[in-house]
């Protein structure tokens, strides 16, 4: 028993600590003078009933965003692409740039993660699935869904609170999974029709590409490649999440 309950530690580490649309915890602490959530919590969910219906979705937005859904080259969900070429084209010490607004009704609801930047929190964790849900008081409700090692391991969810730092743009948000620590969410691609979404943050050390349908077209992902390119992002560090094709 020890033994077992041992081995799902790490299971909920990673979880705790996922981002696709994405969950984001920095290595440092940010004092931005946000109050305490008191809505952390993680568990381990039921497949039957996530696929159900059970989540919370912009149910107005997500008919158009199945269109993105054709298929895609399978290998783009191990690897990615290898026409892309290496490294960036703005200096990495350039402000990084963030969309110039973000609808956050739009925004609400199911994103997968298609692909990411390595991270010690994420570290075999696959079939990551994120859902926002905003609060009449202007919070962002977080749960983050995922797998470890397999995607036919158990699903678990951990969920945290977002604010939005800067409401000229809705595209800075703080998301807290435990107090005190703070990490920077900043929307820094998004299609028109929020189809898709880019998440990173400041330092260029986190970032995920997020996805209504559980894959891109390749055309998608190359074009997004070249414009994290030329906002400073090191493409060939990306790395591909696996998901499962039916959900």
């Amino acid at each position: 028993m020890h033994r077992r309950r041992d081995s799902a530690i790490p299971v909920l580490l990673g979880v705790l600590f996922v981002v696709t649309t994405s969950c984001v915890l920095c290595d440092k602490s940010h004092d931005r003078n946000a109050r305490p959530s008191n809505r952390r919590s993680t568990e381990h969910v039921d497949d039957r009933t996530f696929a159900s219906g059970s989540r919370r979705t912009n149910d107005a937005v997500l008919p158009a965003m199945t269109e993105i859904s054709n298929e895609a080259d399978p290998s783009l969900r191990h690897s990615i692409d290898s026409t892309d070429p290496a490294g960036s084209d703005l200096p990495n010490s350039a402000p990084l740039r963030t969309v110039p607004a973000v609808d956050l009704e739009r925004y609400m609801g199911r994103w997968f993660e298609i692909a990411r930047l390595p991270n010690r929190y994420q570290t075999g964790v696959v079939g990551v699935i994120a859902e926002y849900d905003l609060q009449a008081d202007g919070e962002i409700v977080v749960r983050n869904y995922g797998r470890s090692g397999a995607l036919d391991a158990e699903l678990t969810v951990s969920t945290a609170t977002a604010w939005v730092s800067d409401k000229s743009s809705n595209a800075k948000w703080l998301v807290q999974f435990i107090w005190p620590f703070k990490a920077d969410y900043w929307i820094i691609d998004l299609d028109d029709e929020y189809r898709f979404a880019v998440v990173g943050q400041p330092d260029r050390e986190r970032l995920w590409i997020l996805s209504r349908t559980s894959t891109l077209p390749r055309q998608t992902l190359e074009a997004i490649f070249r414009r994290l390119k030329a906002n400073g992002y090191d493409t060939s560090r990306i790395q591909m999440t696996p998901q499962r094709p039916t959900e």
